[in-house]
């Protein structure tokens, strides 16, 4: 699924980078915990065998672009940030009803 490991490496990459803005050590803490849950989840990408053709997996593809282009914006306004980690939450629940590894997030 190299659409959905490239968007989640995407995301990644964004996240990571917006780490390194000046937010607060409560978000750093936040987007470092979902990061953590999106390198578990892209593992699982690279392991399993997704058919792409499922209303949850076009979901999660469009999720995972809303999160990467809200961690983009971020960067340049950091009172976006909130955005970022309630849409990579949203991306987390959409990529967990595809690769069903039993993630939820709570806070």
């Amino acid at each position: 699924m190299s659409t959905l490991r490239k968007n989640l490496t995407d995301t990644l990459n964004e996240l990571q980078s917006l780490m390194m803005a000046n937010i607060t050590d409560e978000q750093r803490e936040t987007l470092r915990k979902r990061i953590r849950i999106l390198f578990a989840q892209l593992d699982e990408v690279l392991v399993q065998d997704l058919s792409d053709s499922s209303d949850d997996f076009n979901q999660a593809l469009a999720a995972l672009q809303n999160s990467a282009q809200a961690a983009e914006d971020a960067k340049n306004d950091i009172d976006k940030v909130a955005s970022v980690i309630n849409k990579t939450a949203d991306a987390i629940g959409k990529l967990e009803k595809v690769l069903k590894m039993g993630i939820k997030i709570v806070a």
